[in-house]
């Protein structure tokens, strides 16, 4: 429900043809995005509404498992984010953290590190009201294993890269 992890949300919907889930724990964020969609408006100003599914928990998720979860949460939410990511993860999935701050230590404690990607990213985003996303600055983003030596890790990385490129966000 926050401003980054809308963004992301958007941005993938409008590229993948599998449904882009989205985990909010901000109820007002939540009702109006299932009211109205995600209203999402691009750097140039430009306003349309994202596909995606939001739900308030993974027991809501209609999926027996999914490959990538993304982690857009405040590093103080990591914990209870990583316990919701493991009831939905497949087994060869992998989580990307996309956050202000990284916490290996933590995320390695809940999650096989051959399964963590760290991301960094240097867009920016605004939510001024419940079921709105401003994207409000581009920018670099970098998305690595964090076991460096694992070439599975390292292929899922790069094409994460390319989906985040191929939907408008810079890699």
């Amino acid at each position: 429900g926050g401003a980054m992890g809308s963004l992301v949300t958007c941005h993938l919907s409008e590229v993948l043809s599998s449904p882009v889930i989205q985990i909010s724990n901000r109820k007002e964020h939540i009702n109006a995005v299932k009211e109205n969609g995600l209203c999402f408006t691009d750097l140039n100003g430009n306003t349309r509404k994202c596909h995606n599914v939001i739900v308030d928990s993974v027991n809501q998720i209609e999926t027996e498992s999914i490959d990538v979860v993304i982690i857009c949460t405040k590093v103080f939410q990591t914990e209870q984010a990583l316990e919701s990511a493991k009831e939905i993860l497949s087994p060869n999935g992998v989580i990307l953290s996309l956050q202000n701050g990284h916490n290996l230590e933590a995320l390695s404690t809940k999650i096989d590190p051959q399964r963590i990607l760290i991301g960094v990213t240097s867009m920016a985003a605004e939510s001024k009201n419940p079921g709105t996303v401003i994207h409000r600055g581009n920018g670099k983003t970098s998305i690595s294993p964090a076991n460096p030596s694992s070439q599975n890790l390292s292929n899922f990385a790069q094409a994460i890269s390319n989906l985040f490129s191929k939907s408008g966000m810079e890699p």
